[in-house]
């Protein structure tokens, strides 16, 4: 367990943030470890705790589930053991994706919140466009999941559109915020302005086909094809222990693989060398809420080319500082590539543009504060 409690003899109130282990890799990790980093509140403490499953299980497949089960039962006593015992915490935040497990875990967490009396924020990192279909379609466990949910008394989530459809669905508009996830400004780089006529894309993120890897890999082929030059970089963990060595064998089927770099989970300051090292950022996901990476990339200085899903299209501007481009659609993403190869001062020049946009919106001590005056609004 994390406490931020630097406030010597002072009598404070708390906020308990539980979420998946903040040693594991991913969105959510890594958006409360910046959090925790610039937060401050010389009234309101933070304290996190683990749910779930921990980080050296990730590619821990015979069992998982049982021990996850085995660990979450540990992790829920655990939690009403701090609940019931300690009065300061007034704030309960929980960190959910719009899937089943995690709405389901989290819930649990809500209802026993409630119970005790606590206020509950529930920040919603991720949304599954194909289980939010299911929930319309069925109203039964819809009712069962609004229920509990709206028994939260603050609810954040990543994008104007998934505000919209918590609306829809009976929570109460009053209750809902849309913020965005952060970068950490003070690891930024100076973008770097000796790469000459070869455009440099990159990708990082998760290695999974829900990413758009092997649509990447089909667009450059084409590129390749028509006597492009460029290099692009994969830097990430993989989603099962051989996605990089699928991805690897899918560019050496389409003779592409002297175009790529494989690197793999990077961190700190090294990401960000990444960063600016690059012209061009890729994300042409299936489904996301809004990513780090693609904050993390505009206050570097790139261009970003994505897909319009979750929060992108409030981020992403088409032609204004990226490119749009259709979900699972090889050939669209090879035309937007194609594009800022035939305009590379165009797209580096857009990139730079990237850089106060990102640190006006997105920059983690405006978006901490933003989380800091609604945790004040509820005490």
């Amino acid at each position: 367990m994390f406490t931020n409690e630097q406030y010597g003899n002072a009598v404070i109130v708390k906020v308990l943030i539980i979420s998946k282990d903040l040693e594991s890799m991913g969105g959510v990790a890594n958006y409360l470890r910046v959090f925790l980093k610039h937060y401050y509140d010389e009234h309101v403490a933070i304290e996190t705790m683990n749910i779930g499953s921990r980080s050296d299980e990730y590619y821990k497949k015979p069992n998982l589930r049982i021990r996850y089960v085995k660990q979450y039962l540990r992790d829920f006593y655990g939690f009403i053991k701090i609940i019931s015992g300690d009065k300061r915490i007034r704030i309960v935040q929980v960190n959910p994706s719009l899937i089943p497990v995690p709405l389901i875990r989290d819930g649990l967490l809500i209802l026993v919140s409630k119970l005790f009396g606590r206020k509950v924020v529930v920040l919603f990192h991720g949304w599954d466009v194909s289980f939010s279909n299911v929930l319309k379609k069925r109203i039964f466990l819809r009712m069962c999941m609004i229920w509990v949910y709206r028994k939260s008394d603050r609810i954040l989530v990543l994008a104007e559109r998934f505000k919209m459809s918590l609306i829809r669905w009976g929570i109460d508009k009053e209750k809902i915020s849309v913020t965005r996830t952060m970068f950490d400004g003070d690891l930024v780089l100076p973008y770097q302005n000796d790469r000459g006529n070869r455009m440099r894309f990159l990708f990082l993120s998760r290695i999974s086909e829900l990413k758009g890897i092997f649509e990447i890999v089909k667009a450059a082929a084409w590129l390749s094809d028509e006597g492009y030059d460029f290099q692009l970089k994969f830097v990430g963990f993989g989603k099962d222990i051989d996605s990089v060595q699928k991805l690897q064998h899918y560019a050496e089927e389409n003779a592409v693989a002297d175009k790529f770099t494989f690197q793999g989970f990077l961190d700190g300051k090294k990401k960000y060398e990444e960063y600016a090292k690059a012209d061009i950022f890729l994300l042409p996901s299936y489904s996301e809420g809004c990513p780090t990476s693609v904050l993390e990339a505009m206050a570097s200085g790139l261009f970003v080319i994505s897909t319009n899903v979750g929060a992108m299209k409030e981020v992403v501007r088409d032609k204004v500082n990226g490119r749009i481009v259709k979900v699972k659609d090889s050939h669209d993403l090879f035309k937007k590539m194609k594009w800022v190869l035939d305009n590379i001062n165009t797209a580096r020049e857009l990139g730079k543009q990237n850089v106060p946009y990102a640190f006006s919106n997105f920059e983690s001590r405006i978006i901490t504060n933003q989380i800091r005056t609604i945790y004040n609004t509820l005490i």
